[in-house]
């Protein structure tokens, strides 16, 4: 554990996978703050993995990474 660290997570899983697209996708996390947090945001970024390279999949109508 990073001594800087505000928070720990614990578990982190997400269903069905692989994730299917269109479809309902759950994400369930595990973790602890270990302080107040003031203000947090939070980015994805969805990638299909290729035997050469992975692509980025950019943000279209609200689905993608953005």
């Amino acid at each position: 554990i990073d001594k800087n660290s505000k928070v720990i997570i614990s578990e982190l899983s997400v269903s069905p996978s692989p994730i299917e697209m269109p479809g309902t996708v759950e994400w369930r996390l595990d973790g602890e703050l270990l302080e107040e947090i003031p203000s947090t945001g939070m980015s994805l970024q969805l990638t299909r993995k290729t035997p050469l390279f992975d692509i980025k999949i950019p943000c279209i109508k609200q689905i993608g990474s953005w």
